[in-house]
């Protein structure tokens, strides 16, 4: 660990824009290094000191001009061969699990972003369900009033991580309904729902958020295209044409508009966890609305 303290923290004093690319450049030497040390036949010890690595990386946000993205290209190179090691080596599920989330939220970087994910495979059942045990306890006390950007949305992304990993769409409804969900999430519902079989419900989901967000073009675009694809896929032309520029129809009213919320409502109630939730039914025409 010491040679990797010396690549990272020799020079002493801030890393200036000019002198950043030779800096880089001992950084991925010490990789290269540790590369080699994993096709040794030493990937736990290689995991180990690659979180090492991890740290000293996020340590180093605070003195380096990172204008050329060098920390960017080093955290790219370290996370693969962190999930390298971790694939060829014998850490413990369950204990590998409890080290991902300490490091997925305390990371300022994005080397562990969403890693239940990437790592589903090393993980498996056993460091599935302790990765839940030990991040869901945390994300049920995020409030609406919480920073979006702060240590609330690193549990969220973790805990998104998470249901991605487990395959089912109704894990992943049930952590971004937690709050309202944006046409980015709802992409990723309606991506699960299409993988899982659930076609009819991707579709819905798709269309729900477009009406909710008829003049937000930019953020549905990728939502849009999604949706023409699959009715495209239907051959439902009827349903594609019915859908017009946002300049030229306003936004859909009426109780037959159902806001995302009371939709994630009455989706999960269906499925046994809204009263888990604590979350209420609508229960007059204005709130239908």
């Amino acid at each position: 660990m010491r040679r990797i303290d010396r690549a990272f923290f020799a020079h002493g004093e801030f890393v200036s824009y000019y002198e950043a690319e030779a800096w880089a450049d001992g950084i991925h030497v010490m990789i290269e290094s540790l590369e080699n040390l994993c096709d040794a036949g030493h990937p736990d010890a290689v995991a180990e000191l690659a979180e090492h690595v991890f740290s000293c990386a996020d340590e180093a946000m605070n003195y380096v001009d990172d204008s050329d993205g060098h920390l960017t290209r080093i955290i790219d190179r370290l996370s693969d061969l962190h999930l390298r090691s971790c694939r060829e080596g014998t850490a413990d599920p369950v204990e590998l699990a409890a080290r991902l989330g300490k490091l997925e939220l305390s990371s300022e970087l994005d080397g562990f972003h969403r890693a239940a994910a990437s790592y589903v495979d090393v993980l498996g059942e056993a460091g599935l369900a302790e990765y839940r045990r030990l991040l869901e306890p945390q994300w049920r006390k995020i409030k609406p009033t919480d920073d979006p950007y702060g240590a609330a949305f690193a549990i969220r992304q973790a805990m998104v991580g998470w249901a991605l990993a487990t395959g089912d769409p109704d894990a992943l409804i049930d952590v971004h309904s937690w709050d309202e969900p944006s046409p980015q999430d709802v992409l990723e519902i309606a991506t699960a729902l299409e993988a899982a079989g659930r076609s009819d419900e991707a579709i819905s989901w798709a269309q729900r958020c477009i009406a909710e967000n008829w003049s937000r073009t930019r953020q549905t675009d990728e939502l849009r295209e999604f949706l023409s694809r699959r009715l495209d896929a239907r051959h439902d032309h009827h349903q594609i044409g019915r859908r017009r520029p946002a300049t030229a129809h306003p936004r859909p009213q009426g109780p037959q508009c159902l806001t995302l919320r009371q939709c994630s409502w009455r989706y999960c109630s269906s499925k046994g966890t809204a009263a888990q939730r604590g979350m209420q039914q609508p229960n007059s025409a204005a709130d239908r609305r």
